[in-house]
């Protein structure tokens, strides 16, 4: 498992996790990922992607190619893969649970049992003022 430490973003904020010595972590292991934060104000107004630029999104890196799986967004829209939430409100708490998706949210299929080097949440803080409490891969 592995949990971040509490954050927010003034302006824009990454938290990356190298995991490439995590044998475990391999894409379509089935592994939950499960975050919780917080949305402070819509500071910059809504985003102009339901996902593509979405304000929080979460990547993997495999094999060097990074993967787009998870976009949480004000706006409705849909996504051909990944892990989209869509309709977030300001002044709440979320958290979500899903499993490690097998496709970028373009719909690409992600290649299987290949080791996830690196694990990362970006907030834009030009859109979205964002405390994060916490990430979990389990």
């Amino acid at each position: 498992m592995y949990t971040t430490n509490p954050n927010s973003n003034g302006s824009s904020m990454a938290l990356y996790q190298d995991t490439s010595t995590v044998t475990s972590l391999k894409t379509g292991s089935g592994k939950t990922i499960k975050i919780s934060f917080k949305i402070n104000s819509f500071a910059g107004g809504p985003c102009s992607s339901p996902y593509f630029e979405a304000p929080i999104k979460i990547t993997i890196k495999a094999d060097n190619i990074e993967y787009l799986i998870a976009a949480f967004t004000n706006l409705s829209g849909s996504a051909s893969g990944g892990y989209l939430q869509t309709g977030l409100n300001i002044g709440q708490t979320y958290t979500f649970s899903f499993i490690l998706p097998t496709k970028h949210m373009n719909g690409d299929d992600i290649p299987s049992d290949k080791q996830i080097q690196e694990f990362r949440i970006t907030c834009n803080g030009w859109t979205w003022d964002v405390f994060i409490y916490y990430i979990e891969i389990y």
